[in-house]
């Protein structure tokens, strides 16, 4: 579930791709030893498309409307997709935008070939299941007022978690960590500073 891949993914990275950072550009990632499979564009956004074997390429080549490609000799085995891949994947990306991201999924999934939707973070948190889950929350920033963040994904009986504000501005703790943690007093507090160990 993308629940799942919000905790897998790390909230801190989320955060900062929901809040802060451009886009990541995924979309040219792929395996080298297996083709094809790497994201492909739709018509309307990204999918990976994972054709692990050389039936799966077959029955890929016939819901594609190109069984010719199958019979080709440079595409018949892996081995020989891997050779000549640059090739076939340009053949492959033209077949994939010729139809939307929902109507490859629903054939490829049909027909066994493993693929999968590529979300943006738009995508994802407008997801049915982490809007229920309440997964994408607002926190107060004193700099930038409110910033998007993400929700910790874990939810226990018993225990609920506060959200009170954003993380805290770089060096915003540091003289409460030194106390608390490190016991160090004012004076040697001010030593480390003016000795530009801390800001």
């Amino acid at each position: 579930t993308l629940a799942n891949g919000i905790t897998i993914g790390g909230e801190s990275r989320l955060d900062l791709t929901l809040s802060w950072a451009p886009e990541y550009d995924i979309y040219c990632r792929r395996v080298n030893d297996i083709v094809p499979y790497q994201a492909f564009q739709t018509s309307d956004g990204y999918i990976i498309l994972a054709v692990g074997n050389d039936t799966q390429f077959e029955r890929f080549c016939e819901l594609a409307g190109r069984r010719e490609l199958a019979a080709d000799e440079r595409f018949r085995k892996n081995s020989q997709r891997v050779k000549f891949r640059a090739a076939l994947v340009p053949q492959v990306a033209a077949l994939m935008r010729e139809k939307t991201s929902s109507e490859w999924l629903e054939a490829l999934n049909a027909g066994g070939i493993p693929c999968g939707p590529i979300n943006d973070i738009a995508a994802v948190f407008d997801d049915p299941q982490v809007r229920s889950r309440g997964l994408q929350l607002e926190l107060a920033h004193p700099l930038a007022g409110k910033v998007a963040s993400v929700a910790n994904p874990i939810r226990l009986s018993e225990s609920a978690i506060d959200y009170e504000c954003a993380p805290p501005q770089l060096g915003q703790d540091t003289d409460e960590v030194l106390r608390r943690i490190l016991q160090l007093d004012e004076t040697e507090i001010a030593s480390l500073r003016s000795k530009q160990v801390i800001a």
